[in-house]
């Protein structure tokens, strides 16, 4: 019987890489490419596709062999159901071989009687042997159900002892699956308790954030005030500092033109009489040149 393993030339119990193999060998040799317009190839190289497909993929492929156990199971219980029912048959026939036989040899054994006690013994034989045929078919009919019977069940026997083998087999594996589903959700649980304390972590820091911000623009804020008033106290000592300038400049003005009236009064008083008054001393003459050189250099445009 043709199979998905055997379009790839592959046993029942081929490996996954025996499969890949098997399909990359197969392809490349019927790929249509390589056969331009040959049906057969196409055809080939479809089935071959479908053969990947179906047993290519571990999932597919288990379903695929469970379906075809199980129509073999039934092609086996059909089959030796046809059996029991052939025998039947053969039962129900050798029967009404045996009724005609002795029908035969009631008509051919002489008979004393009168011919209708002759041909009532004829019925009689032909009855008896009717009914011991029917009899002995319809027991070897129930019997042979009873052997299919049988045989189905125990197929089905047979195919529920492995399937509890093949439960038991995966039951550990379950067993590691569910340890492994425990363990995943308490990685996630502590992987939410974490994300929370890193969310409360994050919250404290940023309001420590905004407290710093809050802090550096308060200082912000003093240290500008700081910066207007010192600029505010040095316009203040600049203002002062230049009316000190213009008062020393002014102070230096007089100064001058006192010492200019008081020379003019001296030649002016030297005409008509000898001046007779106080001498300006050398320390004081010194003092005043001084006092305008020095109020010269500060506001030297201011000299005039």
């Amino acid at each position: 019987m043709s199979t998905l393993y055997t379009i790839l030339g592959l046993t029942e119990t081929a490996t996954d890489e025996q499969i890949k193999q098997a399909y990359r060998a197969l392809a490349k040799q019927y790929h249509p490419d390589l056969h331009p317009g040959d049906a057969a190839c196409a055809r080939k190289f479809a089935q071959i596709n479908e053969a990947m497909e179906q047993i290519g993929d571990p999932v597919k492929r288990k379903e695929y062999d469970n379906k075809r156990k199980a129509e073999e199971k039934r092609a086996e219980a059909a089959k030796a159901a046809g059996g029991a029912a052939a025998n039947a048959s053969a039962a129900v026939r050798a029967a009404a071989a045996a009724a005609v036989r002795a029908a035969q040899a009631a008509q051919n054994r002489p008979y004393m009687g009168t011919a209708a006690g002759a041909q009532q013994v004829i019925q009689d034989s032909y009855r008896k042997g009717y009914n011991e045929g029917f009899a002995a078919g319809q027991t070897a009919g129930q019997n042979a159900a009873q052997s299919a019977r049988n045989a189905a069940a125990e197929t089905w026997k047979k195919s529920a002892d492995s399937w509890k083998k093949e439960a038991e087999k995966y039951r550990d594996d379950v067993d590691i699956l569910k340890s492994a589903l425990d363990k995943a959700r308490q990685r996630a649980a502590d992987a939410e308790a974490s994300a929370h304390r890193m969310e409360i972590s994050l919250k404290v820091q940023t309001e420590a954030t905004e407290e710093a911000k809050r802090g550096i623009a308060a200082e912000q804020a003093s240290k500008e005030s700081m910066r207007e008033l010192l600029e505010g106290k040095i316009n203040v000592e600049r203002e002062a500092r230049r009316y000190s300038d213009e008062d020393k400049v002014r102070l230096s003005r007089e100064v001058m033109r006192l010492k200019q009236e008081n020379e003019q009064l001296k030649e002016k008083l030297s005409k008509y009489e000898k001046y007779d008054g106080p001498e300006q001393s050398a320390e004081e003459s010194a003092y005043i040149d001084n006092l305008a050189a020095r109020t010269l250099d500060i506001n030297p445009d201011k000299n005039t």
